[in-house]
Order: C-alpha cells, then sequence, then structure tokens
C-alpha cells in the first residue's frame, strides 16, 4: 500500500466494495484501520437510496465497522446540494420517506467538505 501513503481522503463505495449483502470482505477492517492510523479520513459514498444514513450506520455496525452518519455521503445529499446551488432563492423542498431520515428540505443541507 506504498502508493497510497500521500493519500488523506478515500471516497469508498460500499456495496460490492466493502461488502456484499450482509458479508464484510476480509481485509475492510484492516483497510479502514490502517487509513485512520495514518491521519486519513474515509467518506462511504452510495447511490443506493433505498435506506438513509443511520441504516448505513446501523449496517456497519453489525459488521464490526463503527461510524457516524457524518462518515456518508449519499444520493440524498448530493440532491440536497444541487437544490441549494443550483436553484438558490427559490422555494423548494425534497424529503425521503420510509425508513430513512435524510431529510432534504432547504437549508439543512452540510456539503460534504464540510464534514471532513
Amino acid at each position: 500500500m506504498a502508493s497510497l501513503a500521500g493519500k488523506r481522503l478515500f471516497l469508498l463505495d460500499m456495496d460490492g466494495t466493502l461488502y456484499l449483502d450482509d458479508r464484510l470482505f476480509p481485509m475492510v477492517p484492516e483497510f479502514l484501520s490502517l487509513i485512520r492510523r495514518r491521519g486519513g479520513r474515509y467518506l462511504f459514498v452510495t447511490n443506493n437510496s433505498s435506506r438513509g444514513v443511520e441504516g448505513y450506520v446501523e449496517k456497519l455496525g453489525r459488521m464490526g465497522i463503527a461510524t457516524e452518519p457524518s462518515d456518508y455521503m449519499t444520493s440524498a445529499d448530493a440532491a440536497q446540494h444541487t437544490l441549494l446551488t443550483e436553484f438558490a432563492g427559490r422555494k423548494a423542498a425534497a424529503g425521503r420517506g420510509g425508513r430513512g431520515r435524510d431529510g432534504c428540505a432547504v437549508g439543512r443541507y452540510r456539503p460534504a467538505a464540510e464534514r471532513l
């Protein structure tokens, strides 16, 4: 992993990259630990809107990976960013029903860069 030594931020897809269904790939805990030991940061990204951030926190927690909501960038975050940057000043709201709690009400967006 010498070629990764100078990297500080890792954007990681989840399903099929870190795990498959409910099975974590073998080297994932070691890789995530290495990133943190070297002073790096990782952000989990997904375009899967079937669950909210809390669902991902729970899922990775069940697999032994402790995370918090600020460790994620979802499609809801991207939609919210678009609303705030491309439609600034207009009245607009979006939301997510179901189990997820990814509220997209205009004004709640915190860009991923602010979460780093």
